[in-house]
């Protein structure tokens, strides 16, 4: 990662993984489900090295602890958004799609 720039690599991984979460809509086998499972991980596991190596770029080595500390709290409240979204999704009844299906697809139209 520090040899190409940040930006352009962190941004390719998030893309990618954006169309990988689209992908869960598609699978319509276990084998399939795991597979894209795997590869969203792939796509997954840069950003978190990626956004510490920005945050050293921008602040001193006493406001890294803070910054970092901040952008990992943001997981819980991304769970409890995201939670939220998916109940009210799994009150949604359709014979062409499910609803499981239907939440990938609104949340790629997020991106």
């Amino acid at each position: 990662m520090q040899k190409l720039p940040i930006g352009i690599y962190l941004g390719a991984n998030v893309a990618l993984w954006g169309v990988l979460v689209a992908c869960h809509a598609a699978a319509k086998s276990y084998a399939g489900l795991m597979i894209v499972r795997f590869f969203l991980g792939v796509f997954e596991a840069s950003v978190a090295p990626a956004l510490i190596l920005i945050t050293g770029m921008w602040w001193t080595k006493a406001e890294q602890s803070r910054r970092t500390g901040l952008w990992y709290m943001q997981i819980g409240v991304a769970q409890i958004v995201g939670s939220g979204i998916s109940y009210g999704f799994q009150h949604v009844h359709s014979t062409a799609i499910a609803n499981w299906q239907i939440l990938f697809v609104f949340c790629v139209s997020l991106i």
